[in-house]
């Protein structure tokens, strides 16, 4: 019985795993700036985001809203739920 249930398993893991649903997220660079908080250093790779106004976070930003809206227009249901 648990073989049963374990190749019902596998068939499913199998069936969802194909190239075509791999997304390729647009890449976001890392910076890292060490601050030390009472003799523990801590690392922000990201800190570079932080500045709102810069050129960088702007081309950031436009390549992760590319990215979102260019997949959830594949989706035929959405007219319901992202603003026009």
């Amino acid at each position: 019985m648990k073989i049963k249930y374990l190749i019902w398993a596998l068939i499913i893991i199998c069936s969802c795993k194909n190239e075509s649903s791999i997304l390729n997220y647009p890449e976001t660079k890392k910076i890292p700036v060490i601050d030390n908080y009472f003799g523990i250093s801590v690392t922000d790779n990201y800190r570079w985001l932080e500045d709102d106004k810069s050129e960088e976070t702007s081309e950031w930003i436009n390549s992760q809203n590319k990215f979102t809206f260019d997949y959830l227009n594949k989706i035929h249901y959405n007219s319901a739920f992202i603003p026009k």
